[in-house]
Order: structure tokens, then C-alpha cells, then sequence
């Protein structure tokens, strides 16, 4: 009975130090983040989330363009003209966050 309460207690304080790194990890993702856009602004420069499936309504190509956009892609039409839309990101107290809906008017696109 012992071995088993100790087992359960090295599960716990390994799962409680996996958690603590997550969130350690998670704190030096977001400051650097963070740094990042504070470096942006005193350039002048603006972050903005692009969003390849704006005004897109096939499931199938929703997730096909959301697929490449993840992987640092542009997507262009046959046209050469940039498919979706971009997005400001939104501040809060804790971190950015987009904010943004799959239809098209919602989204303002910026040439």
C-alpha cells in the first residue's frame, strides 16, 4: 500500500512539474511576444494577424487555406491578388488576442 501512495505522489510532482515548465514557457513566450511589439512601435511598424480563410464559406477550402496560411504561407489567386484578409490584433490586459469571424464583411482588408 506503501509503494502505491508513493507512486501516486512522484505522478503528482511530476505532473506539477510539467505544469510549472508549461507555464514558465508559456510567460517567456508571451514577454517575448510582448518585446517584440513594443520593438515594432518604436519603428513605426504594425502587427497584424493574416487570416488566408476570411470570406471563405467551403468547409474544405477553410481548412485547406488555414493549413498553409499556419506554415507561413501567402495564399494568392489567380490573379496574383492575396486571398483572406488581415486583422489588428487586440489588446488586452494579459496578452494579444485576434478576434475575428470567418465572414467576409467582417473583415477590412489592407492594401
Amino acid at each position: 500500500m506503501n509503494e502505491l501512495g508513493l507512486m501516486c505522489i512522484g505522478v503528482l510532482l511530476a505532473l506539477a512539474c510539467m505544469g510549472a515548465i508549461r507555464w514558465i514557457d508559456h510567460v517567456e513566450t508571451q514577454r517575448r511576444r510582448m518585446h517584440a511589439d513594443a520593438v515594432l512601435r518604436q519603428h513605426g511598424l504594425n502587427a497584424e494577424q493574416y487570416i488566408a480563410s476570411a470570406g471563405e464559406h467551403d468547409f474544405e477550402l477553410i481548412l485547406a487555406l488555414d493549413e498553409i496560411s499556419g506554415c507561413g504561407h501567402i495564399v494568392l489567386d489567380a490573379k496574383g491578388d492575396v486571398v483572406g484578409a488581415l486583422c489588428q490584433a487586440v489588446q488586452t490586459k494579459r496578452y494579444l488576442k485576434v478576434v475575428t469571424d470567418r465572414y467576409y464583411d467582417d473583415f477590412r482588408a489592407r492594401h
